[in-house]
């Protein structure tokens, strides 16, 4: 009776990614489309698009700059398995990347070098993975595994994921596109970020129900550890211990747990890690060539121009909420879940509803948020957004996307309180000065080489009744609500930024957009100008835009358009 016995501490640069001894042989980009086909043993300088069910990349490094992700699997697509890969974004020209992008099976890979580590469209198994070393391009706002919606069924157990950054999160839960049900996350070495992890249900996305926290080690983020607004997830067994466990990855004090194996069965003692064994092997195929198109044109992403003092994560992967009122003041906090409420006179009170530890930070503001599409431009196209806001103690750190270059002027209500200047890519950054404790509603405005305001143009809420619409746009920046489906929604030259909320691709009842060939001249033209971001599809020409939310742009079709 044979009989062996191992020692596994958290996931790190030791026991993650591709295995010592494989050896790797060089490949380009990667589109998958056959079903079942398995790829191992490459050495991967690109993206690898995941197109086709029950697909299993394993044993590969793959190293890529996208504002995607480095591994996409296309909406809808079941059954990919990710496992033993060293996944690496370059650090640059990849804001709003993710080192793998939707939902799957994902064991034992190493992630760096991106703005998220993982972005999760729907139920998988999160497993031994070691996100770690984020860094992205623009004004990030990084999570390590990051949920936004939409999903229910995932199992997040014995990873580590560590958030060097003091802004948003370890592991991000959130209503912003949809419901969130049954998330479990165990036995986890998680750390850092704002707050190190969120189930964060204040916006309009649906309920968060069945949500759990249990047995993780956590290292406190900036502000604290947990931060849950508007729902109760269950948290039980964790301890702040992980400054001292990510001290030992990479070394052998990470001894974790302590397995013994006698005839296929397994016994588990010890206080930390798990017991979970992983390999792979056999044949391997799959397409070794080949590369992909990368689209271009424009990034345009809806906003508003109004934001507040907030803790909400927001950033490239959260556009379009603004906030109406929001508070600063300071309150103990001693990494637990604080519950404010502003009375009339705009202060908060604070009740911690849990206490894990001793440590005394300012809390960060609370929201009252609702979701608009506006964008304040003038008639030559100009614009300015704001993405995400932060209330860090008496200070506010807003951050947006105008013309590159632009300058930008920030007012708290009616007074002006800075400026700041947009970068290369668009985007720009304003702290405050410290606040005083009241109300602080922000309003971003683009000015002129002559300090003049840009002055915004002209839009529409063009709204449809059910089903079987034709709608037309206007010149300005409009905002389309088929109600219903097909719709066909027109488009002439010189459109301005628009946005289809509802837009159904491809299938039964599909819509169709109507585009000038004068802007556009078939349908392999707009996807040569249509790029993924975040959750949206971005067709952009000239200064010409349209967003397509909630759309990926691997489910456009030919039948999706039509050219007069």
């Amino acid at each position: 009776m044979a009989t062996t016995t191992t020692s596994t501490g958290f996931p790190d640069a030791t026991n993650t990614g591709v295995p010592a001894g494989v050896t790797l042989s060089p490949s380009g980009s990667l589109t998958v489309t056959k079903a079942g086909t398995v790829i191992s043993g490459l050495d991967i300088k690109g993206t690898v698009y995941i197109n086709a069910p029950n697909v299993t990349i394993e044993n590969c490094k793959i190293t890529g700059s996208t504002d995607t992700g480095v591994v996409n699997i296309a909406s809808g697509v079941t059954g990919a398995t990710v496992k033993n890969c060293t996944i690496s974004g370059t650090g640059a020209n990849n804001d709003g990347s993710h080192g793998i992008n939707g939902q799957g099976t994902f064991i034992g890979n190493n992630i760096s070098g991106v703005e998220n580590g993982m972005n999760i469209t729907g139920a998988s198994t999160i497993q031994d993975n070691y996100i770690h070393n984020l860094k992205a391009s623009g004004s990030p706002h990084y999570d390590g595994i990051q949920i936004d919606g939409g999903e229910s069924n995932v199992s997040i157990s014995h990873n580590t994921v560590i958030n060097d950054f003091g802004q948003t999160s370890a592991v991000m839960i959130d209503n912003y596109f949809g419901p969130i049900s049954n998330i479990k996350v165990d036995n986890n070495l998680l750390s850092g970020g704002g707050y190190t992890v969120y189930s964060d249900a204040q916006f309009s996305g649906g309920s968060i129900s069945g949500v759990s926290f249990t047995n993780n080690h956590m290292g406190s983020g900036q502000w604290g550890v947990t931060d849950f607004n508007a729902n109760s997830p269950t948290y039980t067994g964790n301890v702040n211990d992980g400054a001292s466990l990510i001290k030992t990855l990479n070394t052998s004090a990470n001894v974790g747990s302590t397995s013994t194996t006698t005839t296929g069965s397994t016994t588990t003692t010890g206080s930390t890690g798990s017991t979970t064994t992983t390999g792979s092997g056999g044949t391997t195929t799959g397409s070794t060539g080949g590369a992909t198109t990368t689209a271009g044109g424009g990034t345009t992403t809806d906003g508003s121009t109004t934001t507040t003092t907030s803790h909400t994560h927001g950033g490239s992967h959260h556009h379009g909420t603004t906030a109406t009122t929001a508070t600063t003041s300071p309150t103990t906090h001693a990494s637990t879940t604080v519950t404010s409420a502003a009375d009339t006179t705009g202060a908060t009170a604070a009740t911690p509803t849990k206490t894990d530890a001793t440590t005394t930070k300012p809390a960060a503001a609370t929201t009252a948020a609702s979701t608009t599409d506006t964008t304040t431009s003038d008639a030559s196209g100009h614009h300015v957004e704001v993405t995400g806001a932060h209330a860090h103690g008496h200070q506010a750190l807003i951050k947006g996307v105008a013309d590159a270059g632009a300058h930008v002027s920030l007012y708290d209500g009616a007074a002006q309180v800075g400026t700041a200047t947009a970068d290369a890519s668009g985007h720009w950054t304003f702290k405050s000065s410290s606040l005083s404790d009241a109300v602080h509603t922000f309003t971003a405005k683009e000015v002129d080489s002559a300090g003049h305001v840009a002055s915004a143009s002209s839009g529409a809420a063009i709204v449809g009744s059910s089903g079987a619409n034709t709608l037309t746009g206007t010149a300005g920046n409009d905002v389309f609500v088929g109600n219903g489906h097909p719709d066909t929604f027109v488009f002439a030259q010189n459109f301005g930024h628009d946005v289809i909320k509802d837009f159904h691709a491809s299938g039964a009842n599909h819509d169709t957009i109507q585009l000038s060939t004068s802007a556009f001249a078939d349908f392999n033209t707009v996807l040569s100008h249509a790029q993924q971001v975040g959750h949206d599809v971005v067709i952009s020409s000239g200064a010409d835009s349209l967003t397509l939310k909630h759309t990926h742009v691997g489910a456009l079709n030919a039948q999706d358009f039509h050219f007069a």
